[in-house]
Formats: C-alpha cells, sequence, structure tokens
C-alpha cells in the first residue's frame, strides 16, 4: 500500500491511498480522501476490515506517521523522492558550511598578507 498526497489545485490536497499490486496488476486506487489530516487518513484506513489490514505487508509513504497507528502490521518505507530530498537537503548544508568556511580562511589569509605588506612598508620606510 502507499499513501501520497496529491495537491489538485489551489489549496485542494488529497491523500490517495494506492494498493501496489492487484492481482498481478501495477496497482489501483483505493481511496481518495479530501485533506491530508492525519487523523481523518486514520479513521478511513480504520474503517477497513481486520483482515484487509492484516494482508498488508509494507506501507511507502512520506515522512508522515499516519498509517502506522492503523496498520500496525506493516513495515513502513519511506518514499524515495522523499529520501533523496533530505539528503539532497543535507548535502546543501555540508557545502555552504565548507564554502563559508573557504571564504573565511581566504579573508584570513587576505588580511594577513595585507597587515604583513604594512609591516614590512613601515620597516622600510626613509624619513
Amino acid at each position: 500500500m502507499s499513501i501520497d498526497e496529491v495537491n489538485m489545485s489551489q489549496r485542494e490536497l488529497y491523500a490517495i491511498v494506492i494498493s501496489k499490486s492487484d492481482k498481478g496488476n501495477k496497482g489501483r486506487i483505493v481511496v481518495v480522501i479530501s485533506g491530508t489530516n492525519a487523523d481523518v487518513v486514520i479513521e478511513v484506513l480504520n474503517k477497513v476490515h481486520k483482515e484487509k489490514h492484516d494482508a498488508v505487508t509494507e506501507i511507502t509513504l512520506d515522512m508522515a506517521d499516519s498509517a502506522r497507528k492503523s496498520i500496525v502490521n506493516a513495515v513502513q518505507v519511506t518514499d524515495r523522492f522523499h529520501v533523496q530530498k533530505i539528503a539532497l537537503e543535507a548535502l546543501q548544508d555540508i557545502c555552504i558550511k565548507h564554502r563559508l568556511q573557504a571564504v573565511d580562511d581566504e579573508n584570513t589569509a587576505i588580511y594577513r598578507m595585507l597587515k604583513k605588506r604594512k609591516n614590512n612598508v613601515s620597516n622600510n620606510a626613509i624619513f
């Protein structure tokens, strides 16, 4: 089972529940829920018969934990998009940190060079 949110139009969010496999087919939409409120999603999922809950072995979703509270026996898998997004944000943070450090190091080196040059000029000055 997969759960994802879809923005159909301005400010109109829906939670889509998809069965990953449907008797050999690629999958099918199980339910479309107006809004993405976790309590509403859980309420809808809890209306599914217990035998159907027990048959679900894996839930793919974003970082939300709503399905975990309803379908307790399934393994929760974070979808690839959100994993990549988190990894990219972490990489960006590291790149920014290193770039700022490189700028600081360069500025320090320039300051020291200018200070050394000023000292050399004043030591060699003829009055």
